[in-house]
């Protein structure tokens, strides 16, 4: 990655937890010796009789207004926005079918900004 000050930058990585052990994960990003980013995620899905849930939590020096418009670049095209207000963000989108749903929830500790997000998939 190219850093310059002032100016965001944003990359993603597929990894591939299909085949890692049930447990909880932490995964660090770090800028020189700093963590920049950090998330915690679940190795699996949680599989009810009519959906499938996943959540993760992350941390990041964003801010929250940084975060959110970041994240809305990345979902709007393909879901829509079903709730955006004060700490929560809320993404629907239908997929053959099924509703898929992506919630956010935003708690800023001192420099830090902690999300909770979860994933969820209905059979309609």
């Amino acid at each position: 990655m190219d850093l310059k000050p002032n100016q965001a930058v944003f990359s993603s990585w597929q990894v591939p937890i299909a085949n890692l052990p049930l447990e909880i994960y932490r995964v660090d990003v770090l800028l020189g010796e700093e963590t920049a980013w950090r998330t915690f995620f679940h190795s699996g899905p949680v599989r009810g009789n009519w959906s499938v849930t996943a959540s993760w939590d992350i941390e990041t020096t964003l801010g929250g207004a940084e975060y959110t418009n970041w994240v809305i670049s990345q979902l709007q095209t393909e879901s829509k926005i079903v709730r955006a207000e004060g700490s929560q963000l809320a993404f629907s989108r239908q997929v053959d079918g099924d509703t898929h749903s992506i919630e956010c929830k935003f708690t800023l500790v001192k420099e830090k900004l902690y999300i909770h997000v979860a994933f969820s998939a209905y059979r309609d």
